[in-house]
This record gives structure tokens, sequence and C-alpha cells, in this order.
């Protein structure tokens, strides 16, 4: 028994007594090779680290502005208020002619949904609709260009072996998406997109012309 007890104080002993050994940096008795913290002095049961230590990090910042394309977008069909202002800009964009917004305001008050008798959508069409619609094309594009705020993290790794991310700040970057998609082949006056397409050709006399209540 005397004789178990004194191998294994002989290790202890020189980790104590600071006896720096061929490959043992910190002189806490554990071989580098089998140590998990070198430079610090631990104890043996802890492979020479009593609490773990960084072993090493890496900060992760995000890519740099960057273009994403969306070819299976659908414009949309109801829109919010915010939505509707950008349909009626890109309309205009694309077909020329007056801004159409204050007529929106006055038939629908910007709601896709508004309806009176016969009439529906955002610009009220009626029976008219599907002759108005007839020959219109499809195809939508929206490049949307916006700001986001992005974090930098830092992933560090233990001497224990476990591994941890940290927020350490944010940047502020530009993204840019493209979106493509089609109208539908037969949409209904309720479309927003459809509905301001149909409108914004009339007035640009790029397609069939109408009359509303409403003025521009």
């Amino acid at each position: 028994m005397n004789a178990v007890l004194a191998a294994i104080a002989v290790p202890f002993t020189l980790a104590i007594s600071g006896i720096i050994g061929p490959g043992d940096i910190d002189g806490d008795g554990v071989l580098d090779s089998g140590d998990r913290c070198t430079q610090k002095a631990g104890t043996e049961q802890h492979l020479g680290c009593p609490f773990p230590v960084r072993e090493s990090s890496t900060v992760f910042r995000p890519e740099r502005r960057r273009t994403i394309r969306n070819n299976h977008w659908k414009p949309w069909s109801q829109p919010s208020i915010y939505q509707v202002e950008i349909i009626l800009r890109e309309e205009q964009q694309r077909w020329g002619g007056p801004w159409l917004g204050n007529r929106v305001a006055c038939e629908s008050g910007y709601n896709w949904s508004a309806t009176n008798g016969q009439y529906a959508g955002l610009l009220q069409f009626g029976s008219i609709w599907s002759s108005m619609w007839a020959g219109t094309p499809r195809g939508v594009k929206y490049k949307d260009t916006f700001k986001v705020k992005l974090p930098i993290v830092r992933h560090t790794t233990w001497t224990d072996g476990h591994k941890t991310k940290a927020k350490i700040g944010k940047v502020t970057q530009k993204r840019t998406v493209i979106r493509k998609g089609k109208l539908p082949r037969y949409p209904d006056a309720y479309h927003g997109w459809a509905a301001i397409r149909v409108g914004q050709r009339a007035v640009s006399g790029d397609g069939p012309t109408t009359s509303w209540a409403c003025g521009l």
C-alpha cells in the first residue's frame, strides 16, 4: 500500500516543485502530448488545465454586397399599401404615362379587396376587365435594393474541446434582390399587380383605354 502511494506521489511532487521535464513545458507532471493546456500548470486529472482556456479563435465577417436572383417569384396579388406604391412606381417606369396613385387612392383607398357592386379591386374594374386584360404582357421583373445589419461572429475552440460562437459587432451592407415572375394567365380584377398594369397601360396609350369616375 505504501509503495503504491509513493509511486503516485512522485509525479505530483515533481509538479509542485516546478521541475520541468522533457516534453512538459508547464511542469505540471503531464506530458505536453496529452496536455490540453501546455502553457498553464494545472492538475493531472484535468489534463494539465483545470479551467478551459481559449485554444484558437476565428472571426467571420459577412460577405460584401451581393446580388440574389429569384426566378420563381410571384408578383403580389394582395399587396399592402407599401407594396401598392412599389407596383405603381414599377409599372409607371415600364409603360410611362401619368402617375396612377391618386386614382388608386380615390377608387379603392389602396385596398386590393375593395368592391362596389360589379366593380372590384384597386382600380374598380367592372365587366370590361376581361377585354382590358386581353393581350397584357405577363412578365414582371422587380429589382429591390435594401440595407441589412449583419453580425460579426467570433468562433472559439476551448481547451476542453467545446466550441462557442459570440457576436462581437455588426456591419451594415447593401443587398440587391432581382425578382422575376409572371402574372397569372387569367387573373381577376382583384389581382393587385395585374390591375395596376392594365391601368398604367391604359393611361400611357399602350393598351385599351377606359374611363374612371376618379380623375388622375
